[in-house]
């Protein structure tokens, strides 16, 4: 499974944690852990992105879910 994941995360480039969980029908928590195991090596980093589309300066609950985890493949020798 962990050499699957890093094929697919060199094909892909840069890909969310939601696509992997629909891709591999895992759970995210199993996913994460699976991606540990690269970011540990070097191989991968993980991105978290905020959506900047909310215009509420207040701290509101429906801009939780406009967070985005992603993950890259930075891994530079093939």
């Amino acid at each position: 499974m962990l050499l699957s994941l890093k094929d697919f995360l060199k094909k892909r480039k840069t890909i969310s944690l939601q696509e992997l969980t629909s891709y591999f029908c895992k759970n995210p928590q199993i996913i994460r852990c699976m991606l540990e195991h690269w970011i540990r090596k070097g191989k991968v980093s993980r991105l978290i992105i905020k959506s900047v589309s909310c215009n509420n300066n207040k701290r509101c609950q429906s801009c939780l879910s406009q967070i985005s985890e992603t993950y890259q493949w930075i891994d530079k020798q093939t």
